[in-house]
């Protein structure tokens, strides 16, 4: 196989070039290693930010599917933490920026659950038909009753 063609990558990621030679004199691995994994990390970071439009009304995401082979013993584990790092660290921030929110949805779940048992025991002790329609207005828009095919009344 041909090596990686470092010197194909545009002068505006010449970070990300310089990058990968460092990494690669670094941890004495050929610079595909690095490469490959760069260019995968990148579009990860693009994935469902940016489309590449084909022609006419074709576009497509920018999904990478990237191999990368040596043998045992080659330090693709250290070259992998190393080059997918600000994926981890983006990551790491995105669960602490978000923990409020994410907290206040699992708090909302919990309280429509409890509404919705609620309102399928009241349903379920209802003596007359008209109150039981009315608990289960109150509730989803499912039937309560899993077997059933039809939206409810079983």
């Amino acid at each position: 196989l041909p090596s990686f063609p470092i010197d194909a990558i545009p002068s505006a990621l010449k970070p990300l070039k310089e990058f990968c030679q460092a990494v690669a004199v670094s941890y004495q691995v050929p610079v595909d290693l690095p490469g490959m994994l760069g260019i995968s990390v990148g579009a990860a970071a693009l994935a469902k930010r940016v489309k590449v439009h084909v022609g006419g009304d074709h576009r497509e995401p920018v999904n990478l599917f990237g191999v990368v082979v040596l043998p045992p013993a080659n330090r693709k584990t250290g070259v992998f933490t190393v080059m997918q790092q600000p994926v981890a660290e983006f990551e790491q921030a995105e669960m602490v920026r978000m923990a409020p929110t994410v907290e206040m949805a699992r708090n909302d779940r919990a309280i429509l659950e409890a509404s919705l048992k609620d309102a399928q025991k009241k349903a379920a002790t209802a003596v007359k038909d008209d109150d039981r329609r009315a608990h289960r207005a109150a509730g989803p828009r499912s039937c309560p009753h899993p077997r059933s095919r039809s939206r409810c009344g079983r």
